[in-house]
């Protein structure tokens, strides 16, 4: 399971740092209740991870084993930025100001519902 991850996280990765711009074709929108922001600015790379919560435990004249556990949380991480004027580069033709950017993600925070992000 994590080589196809690794292999997908490798191949998206490719995508989006592929070509001379920072708009390669590629749209993360974040959604979430109905409302979606749609970032102006693809991130030049990400990355995924998948927590598995194995334990060790010492057990007498067995030595260290180690139990296996469920799987936990898969989190993603990328960095951008929210232009506060129009480029070349922009995924969207006419980005919003950056703090409505902010105000909406951090409102989607605050909602306690789950969040779908697309690329």
């Amino acid at each position: 399971m994590a080589s196809i991850l690794s292999f997908l996280n490798q191949a998206v990765d490719s995508i989006i740092s592929s070509g001379s711009g920072l708009n390669t074709g590629c749209k993360l929108v974040l959604s979430c209740a109905g409302e979606s922001v749609t970032f102006p600015v693809s991130p030049p790379s990400f990355k995924v991870s998948n927590a598995y919560n194995n334990s060790t435990i010492n057990v007498n004249s067995l030595g260290d084993i180690n139990m296996l556990g469920k799987r936990g949380l898969t989190t993603i991480k990328f960095s951008s930025f929210f232009p506060a004027q129009a480029y070349d580069d922009i995924v969207n033709t006419t980005p919003d100001s950056p703090y409505s950017y902010v105000e909406k993600i951090n409102s989607f925070a605050q909602k306690g519902q789950p969040c779908k992000l697309a690329i």
